[in-house]
């Protein structure tokens, strides 16, 4: 990775230097001296290490310089030079995670007053290795998350399960909240129509079109103190994302670019061609399937073809590649006291190992923050992204309808690409003769060749705040947020070279999808001798559209015109649209209570109110309440000697999941066309039973748990012991047949969970 920084541009860089300073620097654990601790002249690229001894020396410009002191382990430190020749200073241990600052939903806490399970992944360990999405940056980087590739394609779906999943008929995955605004990642929401084969198409993963590269810190909310702000939709724990934001200083200029490749570690193996034919005559034996006049040894395949056999394909060969993957990021990042600014352009591109394959991102970030006066700030966070997906089939089910990679596997090693005598693209019945006859695959080379499948995605996810100082203690908070997400999908299978001159057909799908937040806020802060309270108040209403079309046609004069001119298939065109929309509104509490660093406790209510639910049970209430101790500030505790943080906590509480569909609670009618009186009329039959009692999945939890921190917090370690029941599950149930129906949709069953240790 090759990273370039902006030189100082301040013009007293170009002065030589003036002033000798020496020093020691000492350490605040024992007065010992620090060897290796690093001095630098701040706004310079001027700097210095201690020796064995502390003691360092170096010139300066002037008494103004400021030299700053850093050390792991310790606090860093900054002393203007001034009219000192010598400076001799004391680092402070630095307690590590203890008093760094998290962010928790709706606020932040310090580390050390957490009383529920949360794991933290920071910058640092999120640019490890290649991730074209965020999701999967938590991969392996967090107890009791679990990352699945839903699909290998670049760009390709993502499954991400906290705690295991929760709901049979609804949805498991966890609410992302980038930057204050919650997403839910449903991909099949946002997923076009389209396609052929019966296909069974893993939905590109909408995170991919967040730019992992802008993410500053990633906190995983997993036990229900933790994820009952979000009430109604923390059932599946919650991800909380926090892109970089820009500091004050000298403006910075940063490029970050890494390029490599990717290629598959290891095909299946399968059967050569004259392993193949050897099988194919066994099999021939076995079955008895011998031509009049001959024998089983002559049949199907003969000793010459099997020793010499014409044609020897590696379907895996032919349709897999060393696919380069690469990743340019440029950023502006600085500010003043009043305004700071974090500003970054992206371009990403993936090869996938399937040819034909891959997946491109551009993304452009702008994250600002003001100081307009005393008591107002104000802020926002805008991504604009544009990513193309181009899928290659990878779903199917099977013999026929089989993906490219499927075919792969079963498709004729005895067969080439091309018929040499058609020039056509080879086919099963190529290889037919008597008492022999394949099973039926299409040619893997034709659905790679042939298929176009470009789904283009343009994202707009941004917000806009103002923080206002009501009274000391006291502030307000008002976030107006929008997650415009417009997608196209553009289908099309030509018949060029297919030996069964089958009529090529296309198809247009799109989805485009709007929601809006309006998010208000109040925080309380006081402390009181060995008292410390905060309490934060939030009213929230969020709103979603979802709209889609789709068309659809077959039998093209030619393969030119593909999907940019629908209207000249022949056949009666496949038209639909439909639109799904929802609104929530939510009241939420939280208070954390601190008394002489040592106990901790949080209590968290939220209400919420959903359009999905049924008319009887709109709305619905989940608590939480949380206990933490944290023994290493006993003095018993501090004199073994062995931790540098030891903290106890347990939690209780209900969380919810409203990710069921919109309409499941209302009746269902499905149009039907038929002739009446020689005329095509409409008719609306229903299909769907209304139950206006359906409520809510609801996940009740309970967690143990303790932190230990040890060596200053250089290795840390969390237990938890946790059990969780999820009730009212939404199943459909047996009604009785004289309704006309057979089944409705209600709230039956539970799934159990624990105990479990991670």
């Amino acid at each position: 990775m090759d990273k370039l920084k902006a030189a100082p541009t301040n013009p007293k860089d170009e002065l030589p230097f003036s002033i000798s300073i020496s020093g020691t620097v000492l350490s605040g654990e024992d007065n010992q001296p620090l060897p290796g601790v690093n001095i630098t002249e701040k706004g310079t690229t001027n700097g210095t290490v201690t020796d064995v001894d502390g003691s360092f020396s170096m010139n300066v410009e002037g008494e103004n310089s400021l030299l700053v002191f850093s050390f792991i382990g310790f606090e860093q430190q900054e002393v203007r030079v001034g009219n000192q020749n010598r400076i001799s200073i004391t680092l402070k241990p630095d307690l590590g995670q203890l008093s760094e600052v998290v962010v928790v939903g709706y606020g932040t806490l310090k580390r050390s007053d957490l009383t529920g399970s949360l794991t933290s992944i920071a910058d640092k360990d999120l640019q490890l290795g290649v991730n074209s999405s965020l999701d999967q940056m938590m991969q392996g980087r967090a107890p009791g998350v679990q990352v699945i590739q839903a699909s290998s394609a670049p760009g390709g779906g993502v499954a991400v399960r906290i705690r295991g999943g929760n709901s049979i008929s609804g949805g498991n995955e966890p609410l992302y909240v980038i930057d204050g605004f919650p997403v839910y990642n449903s991909g099949n929401e946002v997923n076009p129509g389209g396609g052929q084969f019966n296909e069974f198409r893993v939905a590109p993963n909408p995170l991919a079109s967040i730019n992992p590269n802008d993410i500053e810190s990633i906190e995983i909310l997993k036990d229900a103190s933790a994820t009952a702000i979000y009430g109604s939709r923390g059932a599946n724990g919650v991800v909380l994302i926090s892109t970089k934001r820009g500091k004050s200083g000298k403006g910075e200029v940063s490029l970050d670019v890494y390029h490599g490749v990717q290629t598959v570690d290891r095909k299946i193996e399968v059967l050569d061609a004259s392993g193949f034919m050897s099988w194919a005559n066994e099999s021939a034996a076995v079955q008895n399937r011998v031509p009049p006049g001959e024998n089983v040894g002559s049949w199907p395949f003969s000793q010459e073809e099997i020793l010499n056999p014409e044609f020897n394909t590696n379907w895996q060969n032919e349709i897999f590649r060393s696919a380069p993957v690469s990743n340019y990021q440029l950023g502006f990042n600085g500010g003043n006291d009043n305004m700071v600014y974090a500003i970054s352009a992206n371009y990403f591109s993936q090869d996938g190992v399937i040819k034909n394959s891959g997946f491109e991102r551009y993304s452009l970030r702008v994250n600002l923050d003001g100081k307009v006066n005393n008591w107002l700030k104000i802020g926002n966070s805008l991504t604009l992204t544009r990513s193309t997906n181009n899928q290659i089939f990878d779903g199917g089910s099977g013999n026929a309808n089989a993906s490219a990679v499927h075919a792969s596997l079963n498709y004729l090693p005895i067969l080439p690409v091309f018929n040499p005598q058609t020039g056509l693209y080879s086919q099963r019945a190529d290889a037919n003769r008597a008492g022999f006859s394949p099973f039926d695959r299409r040619n893997p080379v034709q659905l790679i060749n042939e298929t176009t499948d470009i789904t283009t995605t343009d994202r707009v996810l941004g917000n806009i705040f103002a923080d206002a100082t009501l009274s000391n203690g006291l502030t307000y908070r008002i976030l107006l947020g929008i997650d415009s997400e417009s997608r196209r999908r553009n289908f099309y299978f030509s018949n060029n070279l297919d030996p069964l001159n089958r009529a090529s057909n296309t198809s247009i799908g799109t989805v485009n999808a709007f929601t809006w937040l309006n998010t208000h806020q109040l925080n309380y802060e006081k402390e009181v001798g060995k008292h410390r309270l905060n309490i934060t108040g939030v009213y929230e209403i969020q709103r979603r559209i979802v709209d889609r079309t789709f068309m659809g046609r077959s039998q093209f004069d030619n393969n030119v015109t593909q999907f940019y001119s629908i209207q000249a298939g022949n056949d009666i065109p496949n038209v639909s649209s439909g639109r799904n929309e929802w609104s929530l509104a939510s009241y939420m509490v939280r208070t954390n209570y601190v008394f002489n660093d040592k106990y901790l406790m949080t209590i968290t209510g939220r209400a919420d109110g959903s359009s999905k639910f049924g008319a009887d049970n709109r709305w619905a209430f989940f608590p939480s309440l949380a206990l933490a101790w944290r023994a290493s500030e006993e003095q018993f505790i501090q004199d073994l000697n062995v931790f540098s943080d030891l903290k106890l906590r347990g939690s209780l509480g209900q969380i919810g999941n409203q990710e069921i569909g919109s309409y499941n609670s209302l009746p269902n009618f499905s149009l039907q066309k038929y002739t009446f009186g020689g005329v095509p009329v409409n008719a609306y039959s229903m299909t769907r039973l209304a139950n206006p009692g359906l409520r809510w999945e609801t996940t009740s939890q309970v967690d143990l748990g303790t932190d230990m921190g040890f060596f200053r917090d250089r290795v840390t370690v969390s237990l938890d012991l946790y059990y969780k029941k999820t009730t009212d599950l939404l199943m459909n149930f047996e009604i009785p047949i004289e309704s006309g129906f057979g089944s409705v949709l209600g709230n039956i069953g539970s799934v159990e969970k624990g105990p479990f240790l991670i």
